[in-house]
């Protein structure tokens, strides 16, 4: 597994990504609230926080990511909770859109749908 993940407590897992320019540290005090209960994992999405930046583009392609985001989730004992804000709120959608039954739940924050067309994405932010 190549990206970092700050993992705290026992029990149903959630797991925390980020948004754009953040890293995983933006969930810690949401994840020591619930470490009592859950077990958490922050993720540090790659080109963030501590881990690695490549120099290759096609690394930061979505399914590129959401490769990454299976090896985090296969490191767990059942399907978690994916909890995303804005950046991570897009990955965390594009994950369950792809990957039906891999999740207990979904959460997202601050997120849209990611769009690539530049007047379908205006529209949305009007």
């Amino acid at each position: 597994m190549r990206l970092n993940v700050v993992r705290e407590g026992e029990g149903t897992p959630i797991v925390f990504l980020h948004g754009m320019g953040t890293s995983a540290a933006s969930w810690a005090a949401v994840a020591g609230l619930l470490a009592d209960r859950f077990t958490t994992v922050a993720v540090d999405l790659l080109g963030h926080g501590a881990s690695p930046v490549p120099d290759d583009p096609a690394e930061y392609r979505r399914d590129a990511v959401l490769a990454d985001l299976d090896d985090v989730l296969a490191t767990l004992p059942e399907p978690p909770v994916l909890v995303g804000h804005s950046l991570g709120g897009y990955l965390a959608l594009a994950y369950a859109a792809t990957r039906p039954g891999a999740l207990r739940g979904l959460v997202v924050l601050a997120t849209g749908p990611g769009y690539r067309d530049d007047a379908k994405r205006e529209a949305w932010n009007e």
